[in-house]
């Protein structure tokens, strides 16, 4: 048990690493492209490609390892329709991932060059970056779309067949029990269950309603 809260924290973690420095690598790159000034271009493109290497190249590296330890670990079989999905989405997001580093690298090296020479930034870096910009639109969709599909496919599998049914089960009721059961009710009586409402004040138990 110990070992598999210690893999979905990991993946967790990996996950999160790969959204937030993919998300704040395009912002800080976006701002100093906009500053149009090749010394700040050059300057935030060398920590961006230090960044990719050091944060994002680990997780890319640790999330699949993670995942499939949990897979094997838990029982799922690696053909169930949601993990090819997940695999799918991965290997889109890798395939747009891997040129966006070497043009990164390339814009770094251009910024560079112009920054020493005293010169504007080229039409090849310009050029570079909005094919950077473009190849981060998919890429940013796969792990989006990964993360909102399953959120949403885990909410309707575990919510619709519940909800239907109760919906079923309310029909089976003798017709002076089928009335609305307000939250605060529920409450009430879960906590009378349980013996613990001398331990709740009237507060509490409206917070919990």
């Amino acid at each position: 048990m110990l070992s598999y809260f210690v893999l979905k924290y990991l993946h967790v973690i990996g996950a999160s690493v790969l959204l937030g420095t993919g998300a704040g690598i395009a912002f800080f790159m976006l701002v100093a492209h906009r500053s149009r000034d090749a010394r700040i271009v050059a300057a935030v493109a060398r920590i961006v490609v230090i960044a990719d290497y050091l944060f994002t190249a680990t997780a890319v590296v640790l999330q699949p390892i993670t995942g499939a330890a949990l897979v094997w670990l838990v029982g799922y079989s690696f053909g169930e329709g949601w993990i090819i999905l997940s695999l799918i989405l991965y290997a889109i997001t890798g395939l747009f991932w891997l040129p966006v580093v070497g043009m990164q690298i390339q814009m770094r090296n251009l910024a560079s060059k112009a920054a020493r020479d005293g010169q504007p930034l080229p039409p090849e870096y310009h050029r570079i970056f909005r094919k950077w910009f473009a190849f981060g639109f998919p890429a940013f969709a796969s792990v989006m779309c990964k993360r909102l599909t399953f959120d949403a496919l885990a909410g309707a599998a575990a919510t619709v067949p519940m909800t239907l049914f109760m919906l079923w089960r309310h029909t089976k009721l003798p017709k002076h029990l089928r009335y609305d059961l307000p939250p605060r009710l529920v409450t009430d009586a879960a906590l009378y269950a349980a013996r613990s409402s001398r331990c709740f004040s009237a507060v509490r138990i409206r917070a919990h309603t």
